[in-house]
């Protein structure tokens, strides 16, 4: 019969039964734990067993240990490694719980104003959940490492391992040590480097927090900005003394007259209602409004100038005699004229209106929409280098080398050259982009609709798409906005039926015929006129030079040198001027004030116009969710799952199948290490119930229940140390 080794070269007594029975000398030679109690009462007899063996009686040992087929089956092994991983899996779902939470709170938060809470900010809040997220991601890795201790001896290892990797699960010392001790990769090593960088979740998450300034709604307060969709002829003023003449008013003039001086000025500019300083509009297609206003358009046509002239001329006569006269020319009869001493015309400029033969030819629709077409002829430095400096009578000259946009025009000299370019001035539709910040109202033109002529002279145009109370119109569905809300007007474009269009009075534009004819015949002389050059006495290039950018005089038309640009006109510059023009005088139209049908009063203002509304802004302290910083708890996160997993599949595969121990220390004292000769310690361990005889290995649970009949010490004897259990049944009670 096999029996159980209490101690060296030792057999103890055997029961009937097979249970091994102790003497009292034997007994008080034992360090081990023993659940056979050695006391008894004061009369000698025995105390109670209570489930506890006593003196006769068969020993509490725990089930055999097997690998035998009797043990468990498979789902039997599933269920026991769920329950003992069951605490785990609850840590690693609150973490990733904590994690969401985070996320959602500074998803929610984004963007908006930081919270006034009463008792705690949200930073603070950031960084108690940061907190307890570290602290069930560590103890779940911590778990995990404890378990793999465990699994770690199915094969042959140093002892040492089992206290590094006790320490390892205990803390970042540890994990250090693990991580210097062993260089070979382990999954035991990823839970080492996620415990010590655990400690970066908590400044991590803090940093995904921005306090940045933003901008918050006022409510009650709008932005506007004017526009103008129907411009009438309030301004116009008919001639009574000439049928078929308009006049507009000296308001507009003015307007027109500093465009052109003054292209870059601010004498029209939009001044919009912004209490806040900080306002936006709603934006529809990346358009915030549209109104009605003047456009241009310019080409270049240098290639229709014709040469001519050669000739003595006797408005260019000097004391030493006639000089040669030459001419520029272009279709419109716009000439520049110059002599061989530099003395001449250097910029000419002449408006047709689109009654005219010398209008010029346009591709619609701007030919059927141009007001009227401005022929400018210059010479130009734009395309010379200087090659020389030099000084005459003390006055510092400049030598001019030119490349000639027309090399065929022979008689051009040198040191000169000459461009022309033409342009329309039309009606249009601009649609704006705008917004405002710190007061200053940015506006920016994104396309233009050219408006057509009617058969009634106005000048109409319709925006596509157009946007009504948040919904997008086309043709194909005005018909679907409702006629009790809204005021529709007639359109002369036809559908495939033969009717006209109704257009819901928010998507039509117009200039009235009146007032069209008013401003053309104001256009018409105004953008006339010519630049003419001093008299040198005798002609050099250095003098041509000076004269392209310093000496040219407008006397007539003083608003014309934007055009001239000091002798570096190009088409770019031309085209610029022109802008400018339709820009100010649209301003002009929509800050004019002029009443007309469908207006409305402002009330803020006390005036009456058109507006488009937009919302004020204050500035304020929000939340900008920075979600780059918590990439790195994510990752953390990921790994801690990994070797979760890992620790679970290692655990279930293992060939001992042994269980869940995890970090209980228990194991340690109830399966000891089994070596007779082991310094430091007698061998009476033998005698432990959970020795490496033939059993069942406990649960943990087991052996927590087990531990828990025993109250130890540890002693100390000549034999060797351990602990030893004293007072198993008064515990019990």
């Amino acid at each position: 019969m096999e029996t159980i080794s209490l101690a060296e070269n030792q057999q103890p007594t055997i029961q009937p039964d097979g249970t091994p029975i102790m003497n009292t000398a034997e007994w008080e030679k034992s360090t081990c734990i023993s659940s056979v109690d050695r006391l008894s009462d004061s009369k000698g007899t025995p105390p109670p067993s209570n489930g506890i063996p006593h003196w006769g009686e068969k020993t509490s040992y725990p089930p055999p240990l097997t690998n035998s087929g009797e043990e468990s089956s498979s789902a039997s092994r599933k269920s026991q490694i769920v329950h003992g991983f069951y605490q785990d899996i609850w840590r690693l779902l609150a973490t990733l719980g904590l994690f969401i939470a985070i996320i959602v709170i500074l998803r929610t938060r984004n963007g908006k104003l930081e919270p006034n809470w009463r008792h705690i900010n949200l930073s603070a809040l950031i960084a108690v959940l940061a907190t307890f997220l570290r602290a069930s991601m560590v103890a779940v890795v911590s778990e995990a490492m404890s378990q793999l201790k465990w699994t770690w001896f199915s094969q042959p290892r140093n002892l040492r391992d089992l206290d590094y990797f006790d320490q390892a699960s205990r803390g970042v010392w540890g994990s250090v040590r693990l991580i210097t001790a062993y260089q070979k990769l382990h999954p035991v090593l990823l839970g080492a480097i996620i415990t010590i960088l655990s400690f970066g979740i908590g400044p991590f998450g803090q940093q995904a927090i921005k306090s940045v300034a933003c901008q918050i709604p006022m409510e009650g307060i709008n932005a506007t900005i004017p526009i103008i969709h129907n411009y009438t002829n309030g301004e116009i003023f008919r001639d009574i003394t000439e049928i078929g003449t308009f006049m507009i008013s000296h308001g507009s003039k003015g307007a027109l007259v500093s465009a052109f001086a003054n292209p870059g000025g601010n004498t029209s500019r939009i001044i919009a209602d912004c209490p806040s300083g900080n306002c936006t509009f709603p934006s529809f297609g990346g358009i915030t409004h549209s109104s009605m206003g003047i456009c241009s358009r310019c080409k270049d046509i240098t290639s229709d100038i014709t040469e001519g002239g050669g000739l003595p001329g006797p408005d260019y006569y000097y004391a030493d005699g006639m000089v040669n006269v030459y001419n520029y020319s272009l279709p419109s009869n716009t000439t520049l004229y110059i002599a061989e001493r530099g003395t001449g015309d250097w910029l000419s400029v002449n408006t047709s209106l689109a009654t005219e033969p010398t209008f010029g030819a346009w591709e619609e629709p701007y030919n059927s929409s141009a007001l009227t077409s401005t022929d400018v002829l210059a010479f130009t430095a734009r395309t010379c280098r200087q090659t020389m400096n030099t000084t005459r009578g003390g006055q510092s000259m400049v030598a001019l080398t030119c490349n000639h946009v027309r090399p065929e025009l022979k008689t051009l000299k040198y040191d000169m050259d000459v461009i022309a370019s033409q342009c329309v001035l039309y009606p249009c539709i601009k649609k704006y982009h705008a917004s405002i910040t710190a007061g200053i109202l940015s506006e920016e033109v994104v396309s233009t609709v050219p408006a057509r002529q009617s058969p009634e002279g106005h000048f109409e145009a319709v925006q596509i798409p157009c946007f009504i109370d948040d919904q997008q119109y086309d043709y194909s569905n005005f018909s679907q906005v409702s006629h009790l809300n809204h005021t529709f007007v007639a359109y002369n474009r036809t559908d495939v039926l033969g009717s006209e269009y109704k257009i819901p009075t928010e998507c039509f534009y117009q200039m009235d015929m009146g007032y069209a004819r008013g401003l053309t015949q104001f256009l018409r002389p105004a953008i006339r006129g010519s630049g003419h050059a001093d008299r040198y006495s005798s002609r050099s290039a250095w003098g041509e030079a000076n004269n392209i950018t310093d000496n040219v005089v407008f006397k007539a038309a003083w608003w014309l040198p934007s055009l001239y640009n000091k002798g570096n006109s190009t088409l770019e510059s031309v085209s610029s001027v022109f802008d400018s023009v339709g820009t100010a005088y649209t301003n002009y139209m929509r800050t004019s004030s002029v009443t007309n049908e469908g207006r409305f009063e402002f009330q803020n203002r006390g005036q009456v116009g058109e507006f488009v509304y937009g919302t004020n802004y204050r500035t304020g302290v929000c939340i900008k969710f920075d979600w780059k910083w918590l990439l790195f708890p994510a990752v953390l996160l990921f790994g801690t799952l990994i070797l979760f997993l890992h620790t679970i599949l290692i655990t279930y595969m293992d060939p001992q199948r042994l269980p869940v121990w995890r970090s209980s220390l228990l194991p340690l004292l109830y399966y000891r290490l089994n070596a007779s000769n082991e310094p430091g310690r007698h061998n009476t361990f033998e005698n432990n119930p959970g020795s490496m005889a033939k059993g069942h290995v406990l649960e943990k649970d087991e052996l927590q229940k087990f531990a828990s009949k025993h109250v130890v010490t540890f002693t100390r004897t000549e034999t060797g140390a351990g602990f030893k259990d004293v007072d198993t049944w008064r515990h019990e009670a």
